[in-house]
Parts: structure tokens; sequence; C-alpha cells
């Protein structure tokens, strides 16, 4: 299935791992089955620790559940993508790997690149570009105060479009600008879904160097590819989203790399059509790659890379636009409970008006809006299980 949730990095590699030591058992486990089998189960436990300090359980389950990975590449859209499944397999398509990775010695990396080589040599898909007017509609109706970001997103893809573009593409990386709370990381998310886009995610402001993104060279150890590669391999497209989150925060040094140096190289045209990927250790084109970043300050970011992207403010919500606002909450808590929003507790109309009196009074911020919501559901929840007993 298409990402609606971002996967840490870490989560995509130790997945493979597991795959790996599920496959072709450790060296420890022995020909005994019962040693065998308690090996494999010690190794799995110590990935789920490791996956905690990255993941969600539902995310942890995912990728204990090997379905990140190891099944086929996802090819169908997410279910309230717009537009239809007509041209998906037979679609536009570009070649990712400009040449054929040299073979590996490190066993743990030999996995990966076995994979590498079999999805993505050859042309590997594009997500086609829906209808500009549908895409945007949606986009308005859950987000009415991303007003200019949604404008421009549509004519985008609009003369995108026109320009003979069949696939999702932004003509540059789009940086979204404005106070924390305001919801420009579900943005990213809702657009990715909408659009039929996978997404991965970079959490600038928790990174200390550039491994994140541009993952690690062959010679260290633990050899992993860039982000964009794993997204690639992950869902079988050559055009994903990759939302780097708060990136006016984020760190680095020249020792250790800095995440601004590494976006800049795949961020321009020019760099990105041959991007050297050091774990393939091949030249890669990441040019169909849609970045979406955000930022509370922009002017913590480098002018450099600010003369690169598409800057666009964006406000705090209107007291017009709480039911907007609401509607989302109950999407996410839908979402994330994996049922429809009808199916969700009733939420008793006295919290419901006492939550829209305190937004549009102002005592109410969006992010608080969320954790109410959250606690409605949960009251609703235990007065059904009340009326029951």
């Amino acid at each position: 299935m298409l990402a609606s949730r971002a996967v840490p990095l870490a989560d995509l590699v130790l997945t493979m791992r597991l795959h790996r030591d599920v496959q072709h058992p450790p060296d420890d486990a022995g020909t005994d089955g019962c040693r065998a089998e308690a090996a494999l189960n010690a190794r799995l436990e110590r990935l789920r620790v490791r996956l905690a300090r990255f993941a969600d359980p539902a995310d942890i389950a995912a990728g204990l559940g090997l379905d990140i990975l190891l099944a086929p590449p996802a090819a169908e859209k997410a279910p309230d993508a717009v537009g239809s499944e007509e041209g998906r397999q037979d679609g536009p398509a570009m070649r990712v790997l400009l040449a054929s990775p040299p073979p590996t010695g490190d066993r743990d990396f030999r996995p990966i690149l076995d994979r590498i080589r079999t999805t993505l040599d050859g042309e590997v898909p594009l997500a086609p570009a829906p209808d500009p007017d549908d895409l945007c509609a949606a986009l308005e109706r859950e987000f009415p105060w991303f007003g200019a970001v949604v404008e421009r997103v549509h004519d985008d893809v609009l003369l995108g479009a026109r320009c003979g573009r069949t696939f999702f593409g932004l003509s540059r990386p789009l940086l979204l600008a404005g106070p924390p709370g305001v919801g420009k990381t579900r943005f990213a998310h809702r657009l990715s879904r909408l659009a039929g886009l996978p997404i991965g995610m970079v959490n600038a402001a928790g990174a200390s160097d550039n491994r994140l993104l541009q993952g690690t060279a062959r010679g260290w150890g633990t050899v992993t590819p860039s982000l964009p590669i794993l997204l690639m391999l992950r869902d079988g497209m050559a055009n994903p989203l990759v939302l780097v989150d708060e990136v006016d925060k984020a760190g680095g040094s020249d020792r250790n790399g800095r995440l601004h140096h590494t976006l800049l190289s795949m961020l321009e045209p020019s760099s990105a059509r041959r991007w050297p990927d050091e774990a393939l250790a091949v030249p890669v084109d990441l040019s169909r790659v849609v970045w979406l970043l955000t930022a509370n300050d922009t002017g913590a970011i480098p002018a450099v890379l600010i003369s690169r992207l598409a800057v666009v403010e964006v406000g705090s919500p209107r007291a017009r636009d709480f039911d907007a606002l609401f509607a989302g909450c109950l999407a996410d808590a839908a979402d994330d409970y994996e049922c429809a929003v009808a199916v969700l507790p009733e939420i008793d109309p006295t919290a419901l008006d006492a939550m829209r009196s305190g937004f549009v009074r102002g005592r109410l911020q969006a992010r608080q809006l969320a954790a109410l919501v959250r606690r409605a559901l949960v009251a609703g929840a235990k007065a059904e299980r009340k009326l029951r007993c």
C-alpha cells in the first residue's frame, strides 16, 4: 500500500536486515531447529527494541511484518487518491540506476543490493499526475487556510500537464513556512495521499549529520542507500514525495556532513540527474523526486538553499476554519485506528460546542484541538461501553 505515514530510514534498513536473517539464518543458529528459531527470535526482539526509538507501534508492526520492502512493489493507489488507475501500469517511467551497481562483499548489504538490482533495474514507474482541479479542490476543503499553497500546487500541476508532463511533479521544491501547529506536516501527508505518491520523512530538527538523507558509503560499518532510493525500492515509484520537516533546525558539521549541503546537491536539477549514491557506487537519477520542506523561521535557512525553493507562507487557521480542522482531526483518528470516520465513537455535542467556542474565541489552538478531539472520542467510547453494560 502506498505509504500514508512516513517510515523512518532506520525502519527500512532494519527490516531489510531482518529479511536477510530469515532467508539466511545466522551462523550462531547452528543446525538444530529450536536453536535456529531461538536465535532468530532474539534478533527479532533486538530489532523491535531498536525500531521503538524511531517509530510508533503501528510502524513497528508493519516493519516486523515485512510489508515495507519484502513484498513486490505496490502499484495500488491510496483509497482517497484523486483520479483513476488508468495508466499506472503502462504510464510514465524513467531509468533511476544510470549504471549497474558493482558487487559488494558486505554480507549485511548484499540482500539490499540484490533487491535494488531487481526492483530498480530498467524503467521505474512514475506516479501519474491527477487532475489539478480535483486534487486542489480536495486540498482546499481540508485546508482552507492554505489558499496560497493550494494555488501554487494547482498552477504547477496545470502548467506541467499543458506542457506535456504526464507524471506528478513540481517545478521547484516547495517550502511551507509558518508557525508551529498550523498543519504544514499534515498537509504534506495529505498531498501525497491524494496525489497517490509514496512519502518518506526526514526530521531535520533531530539530524546531527546528513546520513538520514544521504545514507552511508561502502566501507562504513552500516552501508545504507540514500533515502530517495530506499523509498523507490519500497514503493516501486521514481517520484516519491520526500518531506524534510523543520529544515530550519537542521544541524550537522563539516566533518560529519551537513543536511543543507546534501539537500542542495539533491535539489539542484543538474546534479540531481546524476546524483552519486555512495552506497550503490553508481550515479542515480533523482530529478523526479517531489520535495516538500517545512520551517518555522526562514531566516535560519542558508540563502543558497532558499534560492532553490518556492517559499510559501502559511498562516494560522481562522475561526471560520474550525469545521475543516475538526474534520481533519477525525480523519487522522480514523486513519490511526484503520477505520472509517463513521465508525468512530460519537462526540458529545456539549464537548463539540465547547471546542468550537474555544477555537473561535482564540483560547484553543489547532494542535490543542487535535488532543481534545482524541479525549472526546475516548469519552464517547466509554459512554457507549457503559450503555452496553
